[in-house]
C-alpha cells in the first residue's frame, strides 16, 4: 500500500519473517521460555501487530496481473510433465532400492527380497499417477504444488545426506 515494487516488499516481508523467528529463537535458547508460550503469545503479539499496520483494509493483496499471482494461481503443469514427475519416485524408489539390495549381496549381509522392492515402487507409482489422473480431470497439477515438493525433497536431502543435516 506504499507504493514499494512487489519483490521489495515480498522481500521485506520474508525478512520480517525471519526476525520474528530469530526473536522467538532467542527466547527459548537463552531465556528458557517454553516453545508453546512463545508461539501462542508471540503469535497473538505479532497478530496484533499486523492489525494495527494493516488497519482497516485488513490485508494487503498483490496485484492480480503479476507473475507471482499467475504462478500462484493459475499456472498450471502440462499433463504429460505431470504424469511423468509422479512416475519419478517410485523409479527413484526402485534405483535407489536396486542399488542397496546389490550393495549389501556384495558385502554378504542380508538384503531386502527384490519382489518386495519392485511391488513398493510399483505400488508408489501407480497410486499417484491415479491421483494425478484424477487432478488432470479438472484444472490439473499447480506449478506452485510442484515447487513445494521440490523444496521439501531438497531439504529433506539436505537434513538427512548431508553434513549441514
Amino acid at each position: 500500500n506504499q507504493g514499494w515494487p512487489v519483490a521489495l516488499a515480498i522481500l521485506a516481508a520474508v525478512a520480517v519473517g525471519g526476525f520474528i523467528g530469530a526473536l522467538y529463537a532467542l527466547l527459548f535458547n537463552r531465556l528458557g521460555m517454553p516453545s508453546f508460550v512463545s508461539t501462542l503469545a508471540g503469535l497473538l503479539a505479532v497478530l496484533g501487530l499486523q492489525l494495527y499496520i494493516l488497519g482497516s483494509t485488513g490485508s494487503i493483496n498483490l496485484p492480480y496481473g503479476s507473475n507471482l499471482v499467475n504462478f500462484g494461481q493459475l499456472l498450471m503443469m502440462p499433463k504429460l510433465v505431470s504424469f511423468a514427475l509422479a512416475a519419478v519416485p517410485g523409479i527413484v524408489m526402485l534405483i535407489t532400492g536396486l542399488r542397496t539390495v546389490a550393495r549389501r549381496r556384495a558385502a554378504n549381509l542380508s538384503a531386502p527380497s527384490t519382489g518386495g522392492l519392485v511391488t513398493r515402487a510399483v505400488v508408489i507409482t501407480v497410486i499417484l499417477e491415479l491421483i494425478v489422473f484424477y487432478l488432470n480431470q479438472a484444472r490439473g497439477i499447480p506449478w506452485m504444488f510442484g515447487l513445494f515438493v521440490g523444496l521439501v525433497i531438497s531439504m529433506h536431502y539436505a537434513l538427512t545426506r548431508t553434513k549441514w543435516g
